[in-house]
C-alpha cells in the first residue's frame, strides 16, 4: 500500500481523541418465524452428533451379541433428531455378529430362525421400556445373502427373567440356498451311484474290469461323500439329511461290487458240481440287479425327497410371550 502525500502541505499529528459510543441491540424472538425464514413450519430439526453427551441415552445391548462395533467412517454414524412434540430420535448403524442356535436335522434343505434380543443392561422394566414402533422392522430391497434367503420375520417383546428387564426380539426366518449342495454333491453322487451299474452289462468272466469299476466307484463315493465334502459341510454331533444320503449311496455302490462276489460264488459252486448251473444262476443274478438296483435306489429317494423337503420342521420353536409383555 502506498501513501500519497502532497509535498506542499505541512501535517502534523496531535494525538488520538477518545471516541464512546453506546450501542444497544434489542431481539425479539416469538413462536412466529418471519415470512420467509427458512424454519417456517419446521416439525423436526436434526441435531450434530456431539449433542448425544448432553442427551441421556439408555444403557442398551444386545443380548445375544457376541461381538458389534459403531462405525466411525468419517465420523461416528449416529442421528439425534428433535421432533416439535419433545421426541427424541435416536439413531446409529451398528454392525452385530450374534449368536444364532441351529437345528442342522435336514441339512442342507433346513430353515433357520435366528434371533436378535435387545434389552437394557441395568434398567428394570419399571425404568426404562422397550416397545416396537409402527415400523417395526425393515429391509432394504436388494438384500441378498449368499447362502440363504430371508422368508420372513416376527417380532415380540416382553420382560427378561429374573432380571425384570424390558426387552425387544426379532427372529429372522432364514431359508438355505441347496443350489450349491446340489450341483456339487448331489448330481456327483447320483452320476457315481450309476457308473456303478454299469459293472451289471459287463460280463462276468471280465473280473478286472468288474472289481476295477466296483473299487473306484467305492474310493469315490467314500472320498466324496465322507472326506471331501466336510470343509462345506456344518460339523455336528447329530447326522444330518446330506449325511443319510451318502450313506444310501455308498450302500448301493457297495452293494454292486458285493453283488460280483455274489456271482464269483455262484460260479464256483457250479464248477466244483462239474456243471453249468453256476453260470445260469449268475447270469440270473445280473439280470435281477439291473431292474432291482435303479428302482429300489429310486424308491428310496422318493422318501428321502419327501421327508426332506415335506417332513416335520427343525426350526426352533419361538418362545410365547409372556402376559406382561410389553408392546
Amino acid at each position: 500500500m502506498k501513501t500519497l502525500t502532497d509535498h506542499r502541505l505541512r501535517i502534523s499529528y496531535a494525538g488520538l481523541t477518545e471516541l464512546s459510543t453506546p450501542l444497544e441491540i434489542q431481539v425479539n424472538i416469538g413462536p412466529t418465524p418471519a415470512s420467509g425464514s427458512p424454519f417456517a413450519g419446521l416439525t423436526e430439526l436434526s441435531l450434530n452428533w456431539q449433542f448425544l453427551e448432553k442427551v441421556w441415552k439408555p444403557d442398551t445391548f444386545f443380548v445375544n451379541g457376541k461381538r458389534s462395533y459403531l462405525h466411525k467412517i468419517t465420523v461416528p454414524n449416529r442421528l439425534l433428531r428433535l421432533s416439535s412434540d419433545g421426541t427424541l430420535l435416536y439413531s446409529q448403524r451398528l454392525t452385530i455378529k450374534a449368536s444364532c442356535p441351529m437345528r442342522l436335522k435336514r441339512f442342507p434343505l433346513d430353515t433357520q430362525v435366528c434371533p436378535l434380543q435387545v434389552a437394557s443392561y441395568g434398567y428394570r422394566a419399571r425404568d426404562v421400556v422397550y416397545r416396537w414402533n409402527s415400523k417395526l422392522v425393515s429391509f432394504e430391497e436388494e438384500l441378498s445373502l449368499a447362502q440363504y434367503d430371508m422368508v420372513n420375520w416376527t417380532y415380540d417383546s416382553g420382560v427378561l427373567e429374573p432380571t425384570e428387564m424390558s426387552f425387544v426380539t426379532v427372529w429372522f426366518h432364514l431359508e438355505r440356498r441347496a443350489g450349491f449342495y446340489i450341483l456339487q454333491v448331489y448330481i456327483p453322487c447320483y452320476l457315481i451311484v450309476s457308473c456303478s451299474w454299469v459293472g451289471f452289462w459287463i460280463h462276468r468272466k471280465d473280473a478286472p474290469g468288474r472289481v476295477g469299476l466296483g473299487a473306484t466307484t467305492v474310493l469315490t463315493i467314500t472320498t466324496m461323500g465322507f472326506v471331501g465334502s466336510r470343509s462345506t459341510i456344518p460339523r455336528t454331533g447329530k447326522p444330518t439329511s446330506l449325511d443319510f444320503f451318502f450313506v444310501m449311496c455308498f450302500a448301493f455302490v457297495f452293494s454292486s461290487l458285493v453283488e460280483y462276489a455274489f456271482i464269483n460264488y455262484f460260479e464256483r459252486l457250479g464248477r466244483m458240481g462239474g456243471g453249468a448251473g453256476g453260470g445260469a444262476r449268475g447270469e440270473r443274478v445280473d439280470i435281477y440287479a439291473r431292474r432291482i438296483f435303479p428302482l429300489a435306489f429310486l424308491a428310496l429317494n422318493l422318501v428321502y425327497w419327501m421327508v426332506s423337503l415335506y417332513g416335520a420342521s427343525d426350526e426352533i420353536e419361538l418362545p410365547e410371550s409372556r402376559p406382561d409383555a410389553v408392546g
